[in-house]
């Protein structure tokens, strides 16, 4: 996901330079893009502005889009959780349809099994936590 910003035009151009640095640092097999979806935000405070300018309508940011290959776009508010869902599924969607590991290679996969030696498990048992209490350490039911 890149985001730009609905109360500044020129964070659309700001959003090409990083769709640009992402794709230039990020190789998936046989030569697919990586997919990226384009969000808007502060759609929220269109409302607020009364008309629109060109650039905040979701007409033009679909064109924009389209035409600078993101996946797809959207006016999103992260304050008020607006299209967050909706731009995530169609992102882990598109993930998952141009799967950057080959179908043979999930094939060789194997997870370790719980009896191999390689597997550990961690046990914090109760000598342990009272030992970390003598030495004045807190208890404030966190890993440190």
């Amino acid at each position: 996901m890149i985001f730009a910003d609905c109360t500044n035009e020129d964070s659309l151009t700001a959003a090409l330079k990083w769709k640009e640095i992402v794709e230039e640092n990020c190789d998936l097999i046989d030569g697919k893009t990586i997919p990226i979806v384009l969000m808007q935000n502060k759609c929220d405070k269109l409302e607020e502005l009364g008309e629109k300018k060109p650039f905040q309508t979701i007409e033009f940011l679909n064109d924009f889009a389209k035409k600078n290959k993101f996946v797809s776009s959207y006016q999103v508010s992260v304050k008020s959780d607006i299209n967050l869902k909706e731009s995530m599924d169609t992102l882990l969607t598109a993930i998952l349809t141009t799967s950057a590991i080959k179908k043979s290679e999930q094939d060789n996969f194997t997870a370790p099994k719980p009896n191999d030696s390689s597997v550990r498990s961690l046990k914090l048992n109760n000598g342990t936590q009272q030992n970390q209490q003598k030495k004045g350490a807190s208890n404030s039911g966190g890993c440190c």
